[in-house]
């Protein structure tokens, strides 16, 4: 209280305004790296959505007959390029003590933890074609997101992370939608019908989607593992570019031998506007996925790839007659709900172990 000229005052406390004084302090570099996440994340999902339905179109609806491992190997090759671009500006920009040919030595001479990775890759992306010419889009993005629980037993087993019951409640969701969705866009069956000709090509690329993503949980964690290992080269993490490079430099030889082994043609025989897209794209996700794991982590990575079902699932029906109904909705919304009950933070501490 306080008195002036014979009145009296009374200063009441003031309520502080926690949450604009929270958003006020809260540190530039902190929320710019945050929207910096969000916007890989986004990215990522684009660029999922427009490789698998890319894919199908080239492989499965025109039926292309350009060898899909000249395109991955092209795909590599700008890969490279890129990284090698990305490292050199680096090494110049901040004045390192290395110069960007010496640094470029040194990652080739230290390639042996990214040969398991490189061979794993290879192998999914053969799978992934084969695939996605024998089933549509969506049904091979649906199968693909079953790499959330590969990605999750392979992350407790590997990296021995614990999850929280959020975490655990969010991952059944995106399962129960995926197999929802997956049940209603299945191809149509007569009671008469065998497993033969075409059900059985789409039952082989069943198989085929479900290995992939087996190994895609394998090497997620993998490729975690090693993005955030501190024992690198002057006993600092590598970047994503150097991860890149290594990663292209593995791969280039050995699509240049599945290329020639499969086939007597040349490297670019029969190719078409859908493969030279085709090559970009895939470069572009090896960057992402990159970015993803170095900023993120694996099982967020995959959620971005969840979260293109519903993108992949409506571009499918507009242009690649794919199924849609109010089942389809549902489901997709069981999905992305399920993934924002992932991404926002919870309060509880009761961790799974």
């Amino acid at each position: 209280t306080q008195s002036t000229w014979g009145r009296v005052v009374v200063h009441e406390p003031q309520q502080p305004r926690i949450k604009e004084i929270a958003a006020a302090t809260e540190p530039v570099h902190h929320r710019s790296f945050t929207w910096f996440r969000v916007l890989i994340l986004i990215t990522l999902t684009v660029q999922t959505t427009m490789f698998t339905l890319l894919r199908r179109r080239s492989q499965g609806i025109l039926a292309e007959k350009f060898s899909s491992a000249s395109v991955l190997l092209v795909s590599e090759i700008f890969k490279a390029f890129f990284s090698f671009v990305m490292i050199w500006f680096d090494s110049n920009h901040h004045h390192h003590h290395h110069t960007a040919k010496q640094h470029i030595f040194q990652l080739i001479s230290t390639l042996t933890p990214v040969l398991l990775p490189s061979a794993i890759y290879l192998i999914m992306n053969i799978l992934s074609f084969y695939a996605l010419s024998h089933i549509e889009s969506a049904t091979f993005s649906l199968i693909a997101q079953l790499k959330l629980v590969t990605t999750a037993v392979f992350s407790f087993l590997v990296l021995g992370k614990a999850f929280q019951m959020y975490q655990i409640r969010s991952l059944i969701g995106i399962v129960l939608g995926v197999v929802q969705i997956t049940h209603i866009t299945q191809p149509n069956r007569s009671s008469t019908s065998t497993l033969t000709g075409s059900r059985w090509l789409h039952a082989m690329g069943v198989l085929a989607a479900v290995t992939e993503t087996i190994l895609s949980g394998l090497s997620t964690v993998i490729m975690e593992r090693i993005f955030k290992s501190t024992q690198n080269l002057n006993t600092k993490p590598l970047s994503i570019w150097d991860r890149n490079l290594q990663l292209s430099i593995c791969s280039i030889p050995i699509y240049f031998l599945v290329h020639f082994t499969q086939s007597q043609r040349s490297l670019f025989d029969q190719w078409s506007v859908n493969a030279v897209v085709l090559a970009i794209v895939s470069a572009a996700g090896g960057i992402l996925v990159g970015l993803c794991l170095r900023h993120t982590d694996a099982v967020l990575k995959n959620m971005a790839s969840t979260g293109g079902v519903l993108l992949t699932t409506v571009l499918s029906w507009l242009f690649l007659d794919g199924a849609m109904s109010i089942e389809v909705v549902i489901a997709c919304v069981m999905v992305i709900v399920s993934v924002f009950d992932y991404t926002v933070p919870h309060t509880s501490k009761i961790a799974v172990v």
